[in-house]
């Protein structure tokens, strides 16, 4: 493996990880605010959540193109929702961030030649 396929790797895993922690956070706060009444709703959810990481690590074109436009609306919702909501909101703030990292998530995995490179790797390494 590469240097450059190597740091792909990593910046994928790094994306899986942070995804899988902002989606657990995010139930945990829908659960403390609105009771359970949205647990299986967020639930399938975080199941949809899951197997597109799991296609997105595979290699998966499809996969990286639901990823780039569904972190995209993440990073343009969070942000500007937070924005809007700094005042009135404490939670503002947590907007922003986690708009921050879907945005920076969106952006690795159009612009980075390293994650290209680990895709393209993995892709090439699961054919039979």
């Amino acid at each position: 493996m590469t240097a450059d396929v190597k740091l792909g790797q990593t910046i994928v895993v790094l994306i899986i990880v942070t995804t899988i922690f902002l989606s657990l956070a995010t139930i945990g706060l829908y659960y403390a605010f609105s009771g359970p009444a949205k647990l299986p709703q967020q639930t399938v959810r975080l199941i949809l959540t899951l197997v597109l990481l799991f296609f997105l690590y595979r290699g998966s074109d499809v996969a990286r193109a639901i990823a780039v436009v569904l972190f995209g609306a993440g990073a343009l919702l969070g942000i500007v929702g937070g924005v809007s909501s700094l005042s009135t909101n404490s939670f503002a703030i947590l907007l922003i961030l986690m708009g921050g990292a879907y945005a920076a998530a969106s952006i690795a995995l159009i612009a980075s030649k390293s994650v290209n490179a680990f895709l393209k790797a993995q892709r090439t390494s699961s054919r039979p």
